[in-house]
């Protein structure tokens, strides 16, 4: 593995550390504003930015992903009839 991809990779776990987190101390219910939670979303967004730049980048795992749907898709809508 490559410093640029060992950089990347500790900037992945780093942001799934911090989500993880996030939903740990989001689960006991607590009910949070709609001012504060749409502040939170932005933080969020800034932190995805601080990371990775913006606009976040596509990798090629959610670009296979976003293919194999649509492919499911097309063989569902070829199999009902519908176009």
């Amino acid at each position: 593995m490559g410093r640029r991809e060992a950089e990347a990779l500790r900037a992945w776990v780093v942001g799934r550390a911090a989500g993880q987190e996030w939903e740990r101390v989001e689960a006991y219910g607590k009910v949070v504003p709609v001012g504060e939670a749409f502040a939170r979303g932005l933080e969020l967004i800034d932190f995805a930015a601080e990371l990775h730049g913006w606009p976040i980048p596509e990798d090629a795992v959610g670009r296979r992903q976003d293919e194999e749907v649509r492919q499911v898709w097309r063989r569902l809508r070829e199999r009902l009839g519908s176009r």
